[in-house]
């Protein structure tokens, strides 16, 4: 028992290398021979000759192990084991010069980040219950970060809609309005109103009644906070979309503006 804990140690080591179970194996098995060809090598770790040689010749690329020739055939050797920690070593050395010109190349890939994110949509996809908790977090955080004190909403205030509402769901919706009313955070809200279809376009500007908003059976919510629009849809597992998009919400938030309500 206590061999084969060393053993999985000795493999989880050299998985940190970059060689899986079998390529430890015929390392392994190269120890304990000695200088031997790879079809040798393969029968006593019982992996395919083609798949050993070709694991020897990546070895030998690393450094760890070496080569020499007998009447034409390679054989493959293990010269010294601290090979492996000059080769660590070398990776250290390589990561850590990586490390010191990772700032340079952040600063260069920041340009391209400035030249498209006007013009290409970012978009996060959320599902489940969790997942709109998450975004009503997600949302608080932005208005937290941008300090904006207003924010646009549009539901589909369909009375069928609060049929199969989930208390969970209801329950992040809650928190979510109460929040925005502690912080004094203006909600222009918009509701599309009628029983199983949307018949016409209300307004509100109590946040109590928003709250209470049916989230089921395939209602919406649409919230626009600065350049984001959050959709979320309500069924049995809730969806919700984040975008990032300057084009896209300054359209809805002119549509909102100039759209005719019904009082």
């Amino acid at each position: 028992m206590i061999i084969f804990s060393q053993h999985m140690n000795f493999h989880e080591y050299f998985s940190e290398l970059g060689l899986n179970s079998k390529e430890t194996d015929v390392y392994i098995s190269l120890y304990k021979l000695g200088t031997q060809p790879a079809s040798t090598i393969a029968k006593h770790a019982w992996i395919e000759r083609t798949y050993t040689y070709k694991t020897l010749i990546k070895m030998g690329e690393m450094g760890i192990i070496s080569m020499t020739s007998k009447n034409g055939v390679k054989h493959f050797f293990i010269e010294d084991v601290n090979k492996i920690k000059k080769y660590i070593q070398s990776k250290q050395k390589k990561y850590s010069n990586m490390e010191e010109n990772f700032s340079t190349l952040a600063s260069q890939l920041a340009q391209y980040d400035q030249t498209l994110s006007s013009s290409t949509p970012k978009i996060a996809l959320y599902d489940g219950h969790d997942g709109v908790a998450n975004v009503y977090n997600t949302m608080l955080e932005e208005l937290e970060k941008t300090g904006y004190m207003s924010i646009k909403f549009f539901a589909s205030n369909l009375v069928y809609s609060g049929w199969n509402e989930h208390p969970k769901t209801k329950q992040h919706t809650e928190h979510f309005f109460d929040t925005l009313k502690k912080n004094k955070i203006h909600v222009d809200a918009f509701l599309g109103n009628g029983v199983m279809l949307m018949e016409s376009i209300g307004s509100t500007i109590h946040i109590e009644d928003m709250k209470n908003l049916p989230a089921g059976n395939s209602s919406i919510h649409i919230f626009i906070i600065g350049k984001i629009l959050y959709i979320m849809i309500f069924k049995d597992i809730p969806v919700a979309i984040k975008i990032e998009s300057s084009e896209l919400a300054e359209t809805l938030h002119f549509l909102f503006e100039h759209v005719n309500v019904v009082k």
